[in-house]
């Protein structure tokens, strides 16, 4: 559930909308409200010249608006403009700004190539997988990236992965999967990893994993029938919304039922779309 903003100043039904989050802000309050709550997205690039008209003509606020033209206009530093919007609402007390301020100087503190993740991870965040893919791609390559613990190479690795099974190939994917795995250690990467070579129908490869990694029978009974149910939503309508049907059983409470006959379908499933591969 969202937080509810009263707002004291003008509410606008024209709102202003963030180009690289595609956010909706009506007032002051809810572009203050906005930039203190999502200080790690914010950028040089956050602040257009666009937002200052916005400011002027549908908020009336001609006074704010040349005040952030002319930050803007001597390139100042994006402190300065941050508090300066703030300041310009009373949505947040002193106090507030001033610690807001500290965590904008821990980041400016961060090396280079930490502050290229948190904008990888904003790319990734907001679905833009193509620029996300190309900075973490800059990251694993780069010699500083030595400053990243093991865990934290891994976690790169893991979203390069994502931004790669979005904009290449779910191949491609498989493999940063795996080099994530292999040093965070974290299961959603194995997960993904052996989900990537089921969707790839590589079952070499997917038989190899289970066993490096000891996936017992049972897990990899429970990977294939999580592929297949997805695979039945996408491509089986039909099929799928038997399953869907099969949901009556569990909310009769016939929980144990539900799953035999779940099962049941999806295995009839799995040996049909088998025999088509092998025909």
């Amino acid at each position: 559930m969202g937080k509810l903003i009263l707002c004291t100043g003008k509410v606008t039904e024209n709102p202003y909308i963030f180009p690289f989050t595609k956010t909706k802000i009506y007032s002051m309050d809810e572009l203050s409200y906005y930039i203190y709550n999502n200080i790690y997205l914010i950028s040089e690039d956050t602040f257009q010249y666009s937002l200052c008209d916005w400011i002027e003509k549908v908020l009336l606020l001609p006074e704010v608006a040349d005040k952030i033209r002319n930050l803007l206009n001597r390139h100042s530093n994006l402190k300065d403009i941050v508090v300066s919007l703030l300041c310009c609402s009373d949505y947040y007390t002193e106090q507030q700004i001033r610690e807001l301020i500290k965590i904008m100087e821990q980041i400016e503190r961060l090396p280079l190539i930490k502050k290229r993740k948190i904008k990888a991870d904003n790319y990734l965040i907001y679905g833009q997988y193509a620029k996300a893919s190309s900075e973490y791609e800059a990251i694993v390559d780069a010699p500083e990236a030595a400053v990243f613990s093991q865990v934290e190479y891994g976690d790169i690795y893991h979203n390069l992965a994502v931004a790669k099974a979005k904009t290449i190939s779910v191949s491609e994917a498989a493999k940063f999967y795996l080099l994530a795995y292999r040093r965070n250690q974290r299961e959603e990467s194995l997960l993904q990893y052996l989900y990537a070579l089921l969707i790839l129908k590589n079952e070499e490869e997917f038989i190899a994993a289970c066993e490096e990694f000891s996936i017992s029978e049972e897990q990899q009974v429970q990977l294939e029938e999580d592929i297949f149910a997805k695979e039945l939503a996408s491509l089986e309508i039909n099929e799928y919304e038997s399953i869907e049907g099969l949901s009556k059983l569990k909310e009769e409470g016939k929980v144990a039922q539900y799953y035999k006959e779940l099962k049941n379908t999806i295995r009839q499933y799995k040996d049909t779309y088998r025999k088509g591969i092998l025909s």
